[in-house]
């Protein structure tokens, strides 16, 4: 199920598979425990932000929908400013399921020549560093997620297919790998940083020093 957004009195209504909903209703709790607490008594950045990310996420299902029902990827354009601040917001708070579908929504190439969907999703990635935040934020589930992330079979390039590696530097050079040392992060996001899949871990330049640091 491609997933939709349907339009509530008030509320925007996610319909998507099981594993996405699960993830949407943990961040529905959310919102009414601040409702319950009276945290929506005046301006809140918190629940501001979780209807701000519902509304955005439903669009993105509903204009994934009609992309591919009608064959038409210049309808109603998503700009990479909102798929990285959706998929900023769901890795900081661990949802894994509703990360996979945007990153399956961002690859998918319907009619598009695979280069140009490619091409575009890594540059719109590359400027998130979502590994980076991940390992931050000790998130053993989430990295494992983002790392076993395969965007494509049909692209030979393993660097093209695992979107997310454990030597990707950020703009100021550090690695995840670095990150977590630097942190004293916990061991098991270490072992999930250091235990990547094969084809990555055969593929990566990690150099001696990072596994040192660790």
């Amino acid at each position: 199920m491609e997933g939709q957004l349907v339009k509530g009195n008030s509320f925007p209504i996610i319909v998507a598979d099981k594993t996405v909903c699960d993830d949407v209703g943990i961040l529905e709790e959310e919102f009414t425990r601040n409702l319950g607490n009276g945290v929506m008594v005046g301006p809140n950045k918190a629940t501001a932000d979780i209807t701000h990310f519902l509304y955005e996420f439903g669009w993105l299902l509903h204009r994934n929908k009609w992309k591919l029902q009608y064959m038409d990827s210049g309808l109603h354009n998503f700009s990479s400013e909102r798929y990285q601040w959706l998929l900023r917001f769901s890795v900081e708070r661990g949802y894994c399921a509703i990360v996979k579908n945007i990153l399956d929504i961002l690859f998918c190439t319907n009619h598009e020549s695979k280069e140009h969907v490619n091409a575009t999703a890594h540059k719109i990635l590359s400027e998130t560093n979502l590994l980076h935040i991940a390992v931050k934020n000790n998130s053993r589930n989430m990295v494992e997620c983002l790392l076993g992330y395969n965007s494509t079979t049909s692209v030979s390039d393993v660097q093209q297919r695992y979107v997310f590696r454990p030597d990707t530097p950020s703009h100021g050079g550090l690695t995840p790998l670095h990150v977590a040392a630097s942190m004293h992060s916990d061991d098991e996001v270490l072992d999930a940083l250091t235990n990547t899949p094969e084809e990555v871990c055969r593929s990566c330049n990690l150099a001696q020093s990072d596994f040192m640091l660790l």
